[in-house]
C-alpha cells in the first residue's frame, strides 16, 4: 500500500542517525536543511560530517557504537549502519516506542521513507514509489524539475504576503478563497514584474 506524504515540521526536531558514511552524509545533510537538531553516533565518522559539524550547532557527533538508549527522546530515527542486525534491532524499538523510523534500503524495516526532494526554500516537491524503485522516483524527479521555474520560494514568500493582507481585509471564507486563488493566478501568469505592477485592490478584483 502506498505511504501517506504527510509534510512534517522539522524544526528544532531531534532527528538521531546511527552511522558515520557517506549515506548517512547525505541523510544528515537534507535533515539540516529543513532545521533539524542532528546527532550521528558511530564508531567511525567520516571526513564531510567532521566538516559539518565545526560549521552547524545543530549537529552532535558521538563517536561510539549505537546503543538502545540513544533513541530515547528522538523524534526521527535513521539506521545507516552497516550491521544490519543492528539496524532491525533498533528499528523494531522504535517501533514499539512509536518513534518515527527509517532504515537504509530496508523497506520492511521502515516507519517512513525519504522521496526525492525538490527544495526551493519553503517550497519542497516530492516523488516517492514507498521504497520500491528509488531510481524512477529520482527520474520524476528530474522531469518535474525541468518544468518547475527557478523562482517558485520567491513567488511563494510574495504570495504569502498577498495572502495574510486578504485574511486581514476579507472575513468571509468564500470570497477570500477566490480572491486567494485569482492572485496566485494572476502571479503565475504575469510574473513577478507584472505583478508589482498591480495595486492592492486590481490584484484582489473578482473576475
Amino acid at each position: 500500500m502506498a505511504f501517506f506524504p504527510f509534510m512534517i515540521q522539522m524544526q528544532d526536531k531531534l532527528c538521531v542517525i546511527g552511522g558515520g558514511g557517506k549515506v548517512a552524509y547525505r541523510k544528515v545533510s537534507m535533515m539540516l536543511s529543513f532545521g533539524a537538531r542532528v546527532t550521528v553516533i558511530a564508531p567511525k565518522i567520516c571526513d564531510e560530517l567532521q566538516k559539518i559539524e565545526s560549521k552547524q550547532d545543530a549537529l552532535l557527533l558521538v563517536q561510539r557504537p549505537f546503543e538502545d538508549g540513544d533513541i530515547e527522546g528522538a523524534d526521527v530515527v535513521i539506521m545507516a549502519t552497516n550491521d544490519s542486525e543492528v539496524n532491525s534491532h533498533i528499528a523494531a524499538i522504535c517501533k514499539d516506542k512509536r518513534i518515527l523510523v527509517n532504515v537504509v534500503d530496508v523497506k520492511k524495516d521502515c516507519g517512513f521513507y525519504f522521496p526525492a526532494i525538490i527544495k526551493q526554500d519553503d517550497v519542497v516537491v516530492s516523488v516517492s514509489t514507498g521504497g520500491s524503485a528509488p531510481a524512477l522516483a529520482s527520474q520524476i524527479k528530474k522531469s518535474i524539475r525541468s518544468h518547475l521555474p527557478g523562482n517558485c520560494g520567491d513567488m511563494a514568500k510574495t504570495l504569502l504576503e498577498k495572502r495574510n493582507e486578504v485574511l486581514k481585509t476579507e472575513s468571509e471564507e468564500e470570497k477570500r478563497k477566490e480572491r486567494e486563488e485569482k492572485a496566485e493566478r494572476d502571479y503565475v501568469r504575469y510574473g513577478e514584474k507584472r505583478v508589482e505592477k498591480i495595486s492592492h485592490s486590481d490584484w484582489y478584483k473578482k473576475k
